[in-house]
């Protein structure tokens, strides 16, 4: 149930989805800079939830990450909380604070103010019923993660996030994005290695 959603009309990630037996989607860009990545991701996320009409959630991975060995361990194991919590607003793989000299437990979670980002799971409740109807329309130049972690969107709601990163930021150029950026900030991000470790203190 994996889709690869290209922001154009360009046919070499088209064609690297089909070497992958993945199926490929390209639309037809809307917006400029930062409006444009911002539709893109509006129209990649009710693509997936009209394609996949009985899933209740999905997983969202840009393509500059690579994954832990139990990057779907973590999700199966965290996804609980997020049905039986109504203040969780989502479970990223990502720590923001998660340095090799500032993290090392890959079995430790944490709860925090914001949206990381960067390999998270949406509920689809929350995105039929609440982003998709109030999503930043083409011609306002806003950062759709910014956008979701404004105060009255995110409505006082915490994410999960391991003190141990399940994903490695390794882009090194784009809109937002240059090698300076990669090297100070995310090359110095701990990554989990482990094929399976299993989540302490879950419910609490």
């Amino acid at each position: 149930m994996i889709t690869v959603f290209i922001d154009g009309y360009y046919e070499e990630p088209l064609a690297v989805a089909k070497l992958f037996g993945l199926r490929g989607i390209q639309h037809t860009p809307l917006g400029s800079r930062n409006a444009r990545i911002a539709q893109h991701y509006k129209a990649s996320l009710t693509a997936t939830f009209n394609i996949f009409p009985s899933s209740r959630y999905a997983i969202i991975l840009e393509e500059d990450l690579d994954v832990s060995p139990d990057f779907f361990s973590y999700f199966s194991q965290t996804l609980r909380l997020i049905e039986e919590d109504p203040t969780v607003y989502c479970v990223s793989a990502w720590n923001d604070q998660g340095y090799e000299h500032t993290s090392g437990d890959p079995a430790l979670l944490y709860r925090v103010e914001t949206m990381p980002g960067l390999g998270w799971i949406l509920k689809r409740s929350l995105y039929k019923e609440e982003l998709e109807p109030k999503w930043p329309t083409p011609e306002k130049m806003w950062d759709w993660d910014m956008w979701m972690r404004l105060d009255d969107i995110r409505r006082g709601r915490e994410c999960i996030v391991p003190d141990v990163s399940r994903t490695y930021h390794f882009g090194s150029s784009g809109l937002n994005m240059n090698s300076y950026f990669q090297d100070t900030y995310f090359k110095k991000h701990s990554f989990n290695t482990l094929a399976y470790v299993e989540l302490r203190d879950l419910d609490r």
